[in-house]
């Protein structure tokens, strides 16, 4: 009897570990996907380019990298703010969503 508990002991903690593991991977391809669009979406001001040009390449860039653009605006002063997230299934608790906001431009 004490194997068996033992076993479950173990597969819990198991699956505890890779919930943890899943959702820290998650929140960091959010925060690695904020901070590149938010830098390709001002380069495109910087460039030029308009608010819609900045977003759509801001948008293009969180989807290469996995997330999805959830926000995007400027920011006082002449900067671009991005809101992504990252969806993440995690055992038991199902799906959830990592988001990462990032703000990029001229200092």
């Amino acid at each position: 009897m004490l194997v068996i508990g033992l076993v479950g002991a173990l597969a819990a903690t198991l699956v505890a570990l890779s919930a943890v593991a899943a959702a820290v991977a998650a929140q960091q391809r959010a925060v690695t996907a904020a901070d590149l669009a938010a830098l390709a979406g001002a380069q495109r001001l910087i460039d030029g380019g308009t608010l819609d040009q900045a977003c759509g390449e801001s948008d293009l860039v969180a989807t290469r990298n996995g997330a999805a653009l959830a926000h995007c605006g400027r920011a006082p002063p002449g900067r671009l703010t991005v809101d992504c997230t990252v969806a993440v299934d995690l055992p038991i608790l199902g799906r959830r969503a990592a988001s990462a906001t990032a703000v990029a431009g001229p200092p």
